[in-house]
């Protein structure tokens, strides 16, 4: 299909793997959401040498269309991780094991994610200044949202009335609304009666509601932070990016805790040791960077200990992993009987429409359409949940292969969706818990590089995220039994959940059996780099994105939230790149 997709050729920086100078100013490892960000602001200054490494390749033409995200999960372009069995969550995927993808290419998670743009609650970002890490108020980080963002489609800059909300400064990234589903229209009319707001924008001033989101998009395409950030630098001469490039540490002195060069396998060859002279910006995302710490003598000591990793700095490096929980198992039927099923030509039809006008099927995502809730439990006035929507149409075997794939689920609970969509269109709403309390970690499984860490997300370990969990189920009945919902038949069904058979359906232990089966990743997982101050014994870095205790070695990338935000972590990512590249050149130019 790649050859023949009309979508414009992009071009990406060339491969420098092979002709690497023996030292750089300022080495990024990792060209996702925030590295790219980083060497494209570093690279600025003309004085500096910058090498961006990536452990994959360019992307390819079907990443440009949002109708094919679920393909591409799972894919090369994917590290295809996966968390350890714990007899807790995720007991009704295959191999009991909930499924995390990570982009393993230019854009890195950008490359293959839904591309929601959300840049959650103020008071986030307010109690991160909280605990201690000054600088980081929704005040303070708000100008880094906006300095990435270079356009904005017509319809959301008429929706522009509040000047503290929107002020952008004609940045790289551009933003765009998803084209609706037809669905959409008739949600809106059941989130209405249960009276909820339809939100203009859910990055307004408030964030309680329902809303069509924006994505960061152009022209009806993903915009990467490849795209934005590294395209219009591919010609700097002081920048480089080493392709399919697999860090294997970070050298440390260990005398003086100073690192000096990265160590770096080029495609399946040599490996050789690149110097910097001012830091190493460690930028791999929330399992990433902590094993190339860990893996670099910075970690903690037991875990280090166990590999025979010498212990350069015992920190809690691979702690306080969060990420949002998204239940899978609230099932409803939609026009049922109609026979609304998708015909042979209606894949072709659909990306014709999309290859002429950038229109239909394939120019959207159904959960597009989000909303923010407060449940009974939440003791705070921003929201706990957030719901999206996943449809699979009436006899859509294709686009029901492509959904399980994506989550990984059991191969009993498949045939059962599938006999869903022979009768009817099928709505999954999906409560997502936004401020778990629950934890996880990230450990090394073995010393070598390229095995993959343990990945122990915790979920569901605290009983109050299981109560939010409910009401959300909750929210989901009460919607359903809306005049609106009942009057085209909108009908609750079971999913079958092999170890949940022996419940009644809709009793709260069935509930409680599901959440702990068909409860899984939002793909959002943060945290394990906490930023805190030299006060906090759990932070990882400071305020300014340093290593505690290590010269030259910073973290940028979502593994820095000391608390998770509440919504999609795309957007918050961009920032966090865009004011650690602000925080590294305050340090490094005099006149800043």
């Amino acid at each position: 299909m790649d050859a023949n997709l009309n979508l414009g050729k992009q071009e990406y920086p060339s491969d420098a793997s092979y002709h690497l100078l023996d030292e750089y100013d300022f080495i990024v490892i990792g060209a996702g959401a925030a590295g790219s960000v980083v060497a494209n602001r570093l690279s600025e200054v003309q004085e500096w040498k910058v090498l961006l490494l990536e452990a994959g390749g360019d992307p390819v033409p079907t990443m440009e269309i949002p109708g094919l995200y679920f393909r591409i999960i799972n894919s090369e372009f994917d590290w295809q991780y996966r968390t350890v069995p714990d007899n807790n969550s995720c007991l009704g995927f295959k191999n009991q094991a909930c499924r995390w993808p990570r982009g393993k290419v230019l854009g890195g998670s950008t490359s293959i994610n839904g591309m929601l743009y959300i840049r959650g609650n103020k008071d986030d970002y307010d109690n991160w200044e909280k605990l201690g890490n000054i600088g980081w108020s929704f005040d303070d980080v708000l100008p880094y949202f906006e300095k990435s963002i270079g356009n904005r489609d017509d319809e959301i800059l008429v929706k522009q009335t509040d000047e503290v909300f929107y002020n952008s400064e004609g940045g790289v990234l551009n933003i765009e609304e998803f084209h609706q589903y037809p669905l959409e229209e008739y949600l809106r009319m059941g989130i209405e009666e249960l009276g909820y707001d339809i939100l203009e924008d859910v990055n307004g001033p408030n964030q309680l509601g329902f809303a069509h989101v924006e994505g960061t998009l152009i022209n009806g395409t993903r915009c990467s932070t490849a795209k934005a950030f590294l395209n219009p630098i591919k010609d700097r001469r002081n920048f480089h990016v080493s392709k399919r490039s697999h860090v294997i540490k970070i050298n440390i002195d260990p005398e003086t805790k100073t690192a000096q060069s990265v160590r770096v396998r080029i495609g399946e060859g040599e490996v050789i040791d690149i110097g910097f002279k001012k830091e190493v910006i460690v930028s791999g995302g929330a399992i990433n960077s902590p094993q190339i710490l860990m893996l670099s003598g910075i970690g903690p000591k037991e875990n280090l200990d166990d590999m025979g990793i010498r212990v350069i700095q015992d920190l809690k490096v691979g702690d306080n992993l969060q990420d949002h929980l998204l239940f899978l198992g609230s099932v409803f039927s939609l026009n049922k009987g109609r026979d609304f099923g998708t015909p042979p030509e209606a894949y072709n039809d659909a990306m014709y429409e999309y290859l002429t006008k950038r229109r239909g099927p394939y120019s959207t995502l159904s959960t597009s359409f989000t909303g923010f809730i407060r449940s009974n439990h939440s003791e705070e006035d921003r929201s706990d949940l957030q719901f999206h929507q996943f449809l699979l149409w009436s006899k859509d075997n294709s686009g029901l292969k492509a959904f399980a794939d994506l989550f990984g689920f059991a191969d009993d609970t498949v045939d059962s969706l599938e006999k869903l969509i022979q009768e009817s269109d099928v709505l999954i709403m999906a409560p997502t818990l936004l401020h778990p309390k629950s934890t996880g970690k990230i450990l090394l499984k073995s010393p070598d590089p390229f095995q993959k860490p343990e990945i122990y997300s915790g979920y569901l370990s605290d009983e109050s995220d299981i109560n939010i969990l409910l009401d959300g189920i909750d929210f989901t009945t009460r919607f359903m039994n809306t005049i609106a919902m009942q009057s085209d038949g909108m009908t609750r069904e079971k999913l079958f959940i092999q170890g949940c058979e022996m419940y009644d359906f809709e009793t709260e232990s069935y509930w409680r059996c599901a959440l702990k089966h068909v409860g899984t990743s939002a793909f959002n997982p943060v945290g394990t780099c906490k930023m805190g101050p030299s006060t906090d014994p759990d932070a990882v870095v400071d305020p300014t994105l340093k290593v505690h205790g290590v010269k030259g070695v910073r973290v940028v990338d979502s593994s820095i939230m000391p608390n998770i935000v509440g919504g999609n972590t795309n957007a918050p990512t961009i920032m966090i790149g865009e004011k650690g590249s602000d925080l590294i050149k305050m340090d490094w130019l005099e006149s800043f």
